[in-house]
């Protein structure tokens, strides 16, 4: 039976890093359409092109989801969400640019909850001005930090991290690479959070999921990603390096969304960005995030998934969070994966940030 579980994890993985969707909805003229934004004054809205996709067959998908109806019991609640969410990847694709996409990722990544939009404006109405923390660490500093700690103290040597002119820090689980600014400059205690932030629970979630034979369980199982990014925030609690300016980011990229499915326009969205005090490249940011391939609900789950961390540590409490580095699963998947690993079927995290080794 174990057979089965390989080989529709293969066919699973190979569609998940050919149509990664956080690459395809990125506009190829963004830099352009910014530089025009900021010259006429905020006024007219950007028209945002994507290379032309390559259309991809359902067919494999029907061939998937034929072979997870015959799954094992234990390994198919792991599995039986694939065969949709594949589908709304693949509708992404065909659509990317139109306002269907706005429909789409909502199927994929919902939407904030009343008490996140709650949450979210009182964080940001509490007026977090950014720390004025000394500039000192180049990116090429950054990348060499990134390099010991995964090589030195968790001994793993098949990672690559490039510098690149991406803004935001990014892990790609599918290719085990960490892309890094080339340009930005960074403060001490924004070096401490991206190494808990994106080492200590991105890259260490994939590696722990790769090690488990499965290769979704490195790449990320269904609606993962909230868990994921709720935790990595967690993390950052707990070792004391939570930057309060980062959440009220976090807080204003929900507040962005929801006005998004709000059919605010994006002029409009900035503008509140602006009335919150960002400088006009992170408001942008804030709202490109939001509005790029025609509408992408995605950057809520920061602050819900970690309001969710929250209520799960205080109901399980700080060790429980150990379960949760088998791979990049949510808790949604978590008894479920407590019972394979009861059977014998996943093993225990190998790699643990030290905050969780002695709990």
């Amino acid at each position: 039976m174990m057979n089965i579980v390989k080989e529709v994890d293969e066919k699973i993985a190979k569609i998940k890093k050919q149509y990664a969707v956080s690459r395809l909805i990125e506009a190829v003229n963004e830099k352009d359409e910014r530089e025009k934004f900021f010259k006429n004054g905020y006024k007219k809205e950007p028209v945002f092109k994507y290379d032309p996709p390559i259309i991809p067959s359902y067919k494999y998908i029907d061939e998937i989801e034929e072979m997870i109806n015959s799954l094992p019991s234990n390994f198919l609640p792991l599995y039986e969400d694939y065969p949709q969410l594949l589908r709304n990847i693949f509708a992404i694709i065909e659509n990317l640019g139109s306002s269907e996409v706005k429909k789409i990722s909502t199927k994929i990544y919902g939407k904030p909850s009343n008490h996140t939009l709650k949450e979210a404006r009182k964080i940001v109405d509490a007026g977090v001005v950014k720390e004025s923390e000394p500039k000192i660490m180049s990116a090429e500093t950054l990348l060499n930090i990134f390099k010991d700690t995964l090589e030195v103290y968790y001994k793993v040597n098949d990672w690559k991290i490039e510098l690149t002119d991406k803004y935001a820090t990014t892990v790609y689980p599918e290719s085990k690479l960490i892309s890094i600014n080339k340009n930005r400059i960074f403060g001490l205690k924004e070096v401490k959070r991206l190494v808990n932030h994106e080492i200590k629970v991105h890259v260490l979630r994939t590696i722990n999921g790769y090690e488990q034979g499965f290769q979704v369980m490195g790449l990320g199982l269904p609606h993962y990603l909230k868990t994921e990014e709720g935790l990595a925030i967690f993390m950052e609690k707990i070792t004391g390096v939570l930057d309060l300016y980062a959440l009220k980011l976090r807080s204003a990229r929900v507040i962005a969304v929801d006005k998004m499915l709000k059919n605010y326009s994006f002029v409009d969205v900035f503008n509140e960005m602006k009335e919150y005090g960002f400088e006009d490249e992170v408001a942008w940011n804030i709202t490109y995030r939001v509005f790029r391939g025609g509408g992408f609900t995605k950057d809520y789950i920061y602050l819900e998934g970690f309001f969710e961390i929250e209520k799960f540590v205080n109901k399980e409490g700080l060790k429980s969070l150990k379960d949760l580095f088998v791979g990049k699963i949510g808790l949604q998947h978590l008894k479920y994966i407590r019972d394979l690993m009861n059977e014998g079927m996943i093993l225990s995290p190998r790699y643990l940030p030290e905050e969780l080794e002695n709990t």
